[in-house]
């Protein structure tokens, strides 16, 4: 099949009755679509070859209405030819990037914030937030033979060759680290890369978490067993992002601006009982 002559179902959703119902078929091969700012429906930008149709999608009494609002045939020999962008049409439409395909949606409430939220949260798994800074209840502050550092701050600087490490006597049982993000945002998962992960044999010989307690704010805690590698003697390095890494999805809806980790149970390293972390992520919208 030629993907020009590509169609999708539209459906209404009924949110009283949780009910969707197919009510036409759209064409859509080649198409992109935008948000309508100025009211009930979606823009449709459909280009192929040298044609391209910018029209308003609606519905009106259980149909689908497609009104043409520009159209254009372009010649692709100047070389600096290229299709009419859409809002220079619709002022402020905004591309849909993506739609989740549980995302039922009424056409009325198609808006640019409502699309926008959408948006942000088909893409939450991906969207990493910003930490803005970290806090620790202590740090180790002796300086190792190469210089390093065992700061809170380490845990937040997209390197897993460094790390937080606590500086309490044991393994650090009730120390907590704070982070504080950039705004308040809706958390969809964090990860914890555990231990210190700069070779095989820092993280065998320094402590690791086994467990830990999370507060996520507003009443979501919940407690957390941390992935833990066999120990490996050899000072080489390896794959440090993809080793000793643990996700968290919070338990329901979360949103915050601050996560609090308070370490619960941890075991020593071969050489150290000083625990370590290596990085936090935290992802969400």
């Amino acid at each position: 099949m030629d993907e020009a002559t590509y169609q999708g179902w539209v459906y209404t959703y009924d949110t009283n009755k949780e009910t969707a119902m197919q009510i036409g078929v759209l064409g859509m091969g080649d198409s992109i679509l935008y948000t309508y700012p100025e009211g009930n429906g979606i823009i449709k930008s459909m280009a192929h070859m040298d044609t391209q149709t910018i029209s308003k999608i609606s519905i009106n009494d259980g149909a689908i209405v497609e009104e043409k609002l520009f159209t254009e045939n372009i010649d692709f020999n100047g070389a600096d030819e290229w299709y009419t962008e859409v809002d220079q049409v619709v002022q402020g439409a905004e591309c849909i990037i993506e739609y989740m395909p549980t995302d039922n949606t009424a056409i009325s409430d198609y808006g640019r914030q409502a699309v926008n939220d959408k948006m942000k949260s088909a893409d939450n798994d991906d969207n990493k937030l910003k930490i803005s800074y970290v806090e620790a209840s202590s740090e180790l502050n002796t300086a190792s033979k190469d210089h390093a550092t065992y700061n809170a701050s380490n845990i937040s600087d997209d390197d897993y060759h460094t790390a937080w490490v606590e500086g309490v006597d044991g393994t650090g049982e009730g120390q907590v680290l704070v982070l504080h993000l950039d705004g308040i945002h809706k958390i969809s998962k964090i990860k914890i890369f555990n231990g210190y992960l700069k070779t095989k044999r820092r993280y065998s010989i320094n402590g690791k978490i086994t467990t830990a307690a999370i507060d996520f704010g507003n009443g979501h805690q919940q407690m957390v067993n941390l992935s833990i590698m066999d120990p490996i003697e050899e000072e080489t390095e390896f794959e440090a992002d993809k080793m000793g890494e643990t996700e968290i999805i919070p338990n329901g809806d979360c949103e915050t601006d601050t996560i609090v980790i308070t370490i619960t149970g941890a075991v020593a390293g071969t050489k150290y009982e000083d625990t370590a972390v290596s990085e936090i992520e935290v992802y969400g919208y």
